[in-house]
């Protein structure tokens, strides 16, 4: 059963007229079947709906062009596919955050939706994201940002990384215009302005982008005799890095320290990680017996101390200074 909105209608019907005052009863009929069925043949559609199948497809033809429907052949037959598109459900605005969808009202809404710490990272690797992150400039807007891009990325797209990257600090972005409701042609009106970028978090994506890629070219053993991927020097010391530290914390006295430093270094340094690792066991007592690792209390992540901080810090630049010889 679907959940109404204020005016009465199902929120798709009443979400799918905002978007288009063309669809007419038959379209909102065919919208609230295929989204409860989620695919359906052309046959399947007139036959649960009464009406004729050149009806349906003349309707789905529109449905498809606002984003909500796909359509493809199956064993010789038209099939309609449900995915979405621009009046997604309640249920479907999260995944809109990851998924590609026509620029829509969706767009206006996504500083609301951004709760995940790591979406920054994943836009680095997501396709074509990440000229976005390479031409975000102070003073541009989103259509501009499109603009200087081109065609290969949507305005929707262009402005989740935007929203996501402001949520998280790497820009600063002002709203300069108001909702759209249900005027469509403001939509494509500019909507964010970049303020301020952060370079120096830029930066970070742009090494751990880098890094990624040579470990791609290592793993699938690319390389030659002569030739070495552009940041394999970064990575090898990188490598070392990481040994020295291990050895570090593996030889660190108190047991305590050690357990959830090992557990931290293996990118289990966030409490609800450690909740599932140690099931029954209260690893909070190991954290408050520790010496140089504590649980930040402002954030939930594992932290070490200063004192920690530098005596590790020596010993990986000896470390390397050993591996340069």
């Amino acid at each position: 059963m679907m959940v109404g909105s204020k005016t009465g209608l199902p929120k798709i019907t009443h979400v799918a007229k905002l978007v288009n005052t063309q669809f007419s009863e038959t379209d909102t009929k065919i919208i609230n079947y295929l989204f409860e069925k989620k695919q359906a043949s052309y046959n399947e559609i007139a036959e649960a709906l009464e009406i004729s199948k050149p009806t349906v497809s003349r309707r789905v033809r529109l449905i498809q062009k606002e984003g909500l429907v796909i359509s493809f052949k199956s064993n010789k037959e038209s099939v309609i596919k449900w995915i979405g598109g621009t009046p997604a459900l309640d249920a479907e605005l999260e995944s809109s955050t990851t998924s590609h969808i026509t620029a829509s009202m969706l767009a206006e809404n996504y500083d609301q939706l951004i709760c995940d710490p790591f979406s920054p990272f994943s836009l680095v690797f997501e396709n074509h994201c990440w000229e976005v992150m390479q031409n975000l400039k102070e003073g541009l807007n989103d259509l501009e940002l499109g603009q200087i891009i081109g065609k290969a990325i949507s305005l929707d797209t262009i402005r989740r990384i935007m929203v996501t990257c402001a949520t998280h600090n790497i820009i600063e972005i002002k709203t300069i215009r108001a909702p759209a409701g249900n005027d469509i042609t403001t939509l494509f009106e500019p909507l964010y302005k970049i303020e301020k970028v952060n370079r120096q978090y830029i930066q970070y994506l742009t090494l751990i982008r880098g890094l990624a890629s040579a470990m791609s070219y290592k793993m699938e053993k690319k390389a030659s005799n002569n030739t070495i991927h552009p940041y394999a020097p970064i990575l090898d010391i990188n490598e070392q890095i990481f040994a020295t530290y291990s050895d570090v914390i593996t030889s660190t006295r108190n047991n305590n320290d050690r357990e959830i430093l090992l557990k931290a270094l293996a990118n289990y340094d966030f409490a609800p990680d450690l909740d599932r690792l140690f099931k029954h066991e209260n690893w909070r007592i190991k954290v408050k017996d520790a010496h140089f690792v504590s649980l930040d209390s402002k954030s939930d992540n594992l932290v070490i101390s200063k004192e920690f901080f530098n005596d590790c810090t020596k010993k990986v630049i000896k470390g390397v200074r050993e591996f340069d010889k």
